[in-house]
């Protein structure tokens, strides 16, 4: 609660004193996110592999690593871990906090090669860089929102509380919701993101191929 009162006030207010956020420039995850426990053991035989996915922090944004998979057309968030001012040879300790996160491939911002080097030569993380283009935040979310639902277990609060809050930029004149992503409350659904690299492509490109010009 100090933390967001002191280095996000916006989100202070929503998650501790209650006021509502602004719907009109939500990014309408509501209506597919979903909280509740599940046993990923009771789905295991249906569901398909763990995703984990990592985005590295900077000043007063967190480290992240998110463990999801993916069943009946669901997105199941399992676990989560956040981290503010996480030095880098504390990146190690944080990720093994999530369960299995060195038996599994790790997907992580591409931005920061040296931090993904260092943690698969030196630490032996299975992680690698996911792609990124012009636009793939957007084909991002709009393969998150191809999901029938999105169902977050109540120990990842960090991400669905994102969910809650991911919205896009608003004209400050016209009050017109723009189709431009704010660079807040994006850590986790960041993570997630990277996590499905492979996944979600480029809307272009598959475009493209379709035509038969690819």
């Amino acid at each position: 609660m100090e933390w967001d009162r002191k280095n996000d006030y916006e989100n202070y207010l929503h998650v501790w004193e209650g006021f509502s956020p602004d719907n009109q420039r939500r990014a309408d995850f509501p209506r597919q996110v979903h909280g509740r426990e599940f046993s990923g053991r009771s789905l295991a035989e249906g569901r398909q592999a763990n995703f984990f996915g990592a985005d590295f922090g900077f000043a007063n944004d967190p480290s992240t690593l998110v463990r999801s998979f993916m069943y009946d057309n669901r997105l199941y968030v399992e676990y989560e871990a956040f981290g503010h001012g996480v030095e880098l040879d504390e990146l190690p300790a944080l990720y093994d906090s999530v369960p299995l996160s060195r038996s599994w491939p790790i997907k992580a911002d591409c931005s920061r090669p040296e931090t993904i080097s260092y943690l698969a030569k030196r630490k032996g993380f299975n992680i690698s860089a996911a792609e990124k283009w012009q636009g793939s935040i957007e084909d991002g979310i709009a393969y998150l929102k191809s999901f029938d639902k999105i169902v977050i277990h109540p120990r990842c609060r960090h991400t669905a509380e994102e969910f809650k809050l991911y919205s896009y930029k608003v004209d400050p004149k016209t009050n017109e919701v723009l189709p431009i992503i704010v660079d807040k409350y994006n850590h986790g659904i960041d993570a997630i993101r990277y996590s499905l690299d492979g996944y979600i492509t480029q809307a272009g490109l598959d475009e493209f191929i379709r035509l038969g010009r690819g």
